[in-house]
């Protein structure tokens, strides 16, 4: 007489599960590589692999949702693939939900789970929808706490610990002292020492924190010293994702290799070359903010001026922080030509676009005081 799935789950919940020991690891690791290869095709095959020999792997779900999402942004674009992420989340919710419930004694299930509510916060941060982003990031970040209580050894959990506490002490002080009510930390140096663990120390988790870190440190933090080891290695171990070859290129130039730089403008202009549909669009947008930097660093502030403004007036990226920074450029631009009137009005634009960055706050102080180069 044939044992029904439902006894099987069952007798299959009166054992704990593994992750170290699951037959479905070298596939996983093989999708994670694909996806940072940006080969979404090869990693969600490898996924469907690993599933065949393991259903239960707690990472596969997560990975297809991402790999999924990926597929559609570049594919079709940014607005299209947040449809895509929220098919897939919910699909993967209710197989995580039914997961712990049957192992509840298994961290990663609840690790995971929490981190695919992470990515439904990407699609709010991505809308401008500060509080629905908190509400998914709470929620994410419950399901993570509970992982890390069941088992505190489980360090992957501290990039998502990390990232969560990043965003909070990056958030308007409203948003702050929401997320302190809930227990969620807003030191920023906590939170990038727990990413830097989990550059060191996680099993799956090494690659985003990396990326994370680097984004932090470019952008946020402003200190590109730091972030050019991290991205670096990241440019040499997946050559085949295109973004990692800009925020290198970026990262050269904001820590003077600016002869490096130049070299890297033809390898960027092939990626542009070779991108389709959305891809090109945002790896079009980075080509010209690399190139706006170039000729910034070199001097050539009247050129930098009509580099911005071509960014600005086509801009069409799904975030807003090349935006940002080339009114930042072309404000400092005129600023050092000394059109003192077109500098203020860019810095005020620039000083209430987002108050995540540093450069947005910097921007203020600008609006009233010249700036000059050597005061940077």
């Amino acid at each position: 007489m044939a044992v029904s799935s439902a006894l099987l789950l069952l007798l299959s919940s009166l054992f704990s599960y593994d992750i170290s020991l699951s037959t479905a690891n070298n596939d996983v690791d093989r999708a994670i590589t694909s996806l940072y290869n940006y080969d979404f095709v090869g990693s969600l095959s490898s996924l469907e692999e690993g599933r065949s020999k393991d259903p239960k792997h707690p990472l596969i779900d997560f990975l297809v949702t991402t790999n999924k999402w990926l597929l559609t942004q570049s594919s079709k674009g940014f607005v299209e693939s947040y449809d895509s992420l929220r098919y897939y989340a919910d699909i993967s919710e209710v197989r995580y939900l039914d997961l712990v419930s049957l192992y509840p004694d298994v961290g990663e299930y609840r690790l995971y789970l929490g981190s695919l509510y992470g990515l439904r916060s990407r699609v709010s941060l991505g809308n401008k929808d500060w509080i629905d982003a908190f509400y998914y990031a709470y929620f994410g970040y419950s399901y993570i706490q509970q992982a890390y209580e069941i088992n505190p050894n489980i360090e992957d959990i501290n990039l998502t610990f990390g990232m969560m506490e990043y965003f909070m002490c990056r958030s308007s002080r409203y948003i702050q002292v929401l997320g302190s009510a809930f227990g969620v930390s807003s030191d920023c140096e906590n939170a990038l020492s727990k990413m830097d663990r989990a550059v060191r120390n996680s099993r799956y988790s090494r690659v985003e924190a990396m990326n994370t870190l680097t984004y932090a440190y470019l952008h946020f933090e402003q200190k590109p010293g730091l972030a050019h080891p991290h991205i670096e290695t990241l440019y040499n171990e997946f050559p085949g994702h295109p973004y990692f070859k800009f925020l290198y290129a970026e990262s050269l130039i904001k820590n003077g290799y600016l002869d490096d730089a130049r070299i890297m403008v033809k390898e960027l202009e092939d990626v542009v070359a070779n991108s389709v549909a959305y891809q090109k669009v945002e790896c079009s947008t980075k080509l010209d903010y690399i190139n706006l930097l170039l000729r910034f660093e070199d001097g050539d502030y009247q050129e930098a001026i009509i580099k911005a403004t071509e960014i600005i007036d086509s801009y069409r990226m799904e975030m807003d922080w090349v935006l940002l920074f080339s009114y930042i450029i072309r404000a400092k631009s005129y600023d050092l030509i000394g059109d003192r009137r077109r500098a203020a009005d860019n810095f005020r634009v620039a000083s209430r676009m987002n108050s995540y960055y540093k450069a947005s706050k910097q921007a203020k102080i600008y609006i009233k005081t010249p700036y000059t180069y050597k005061g940077e």
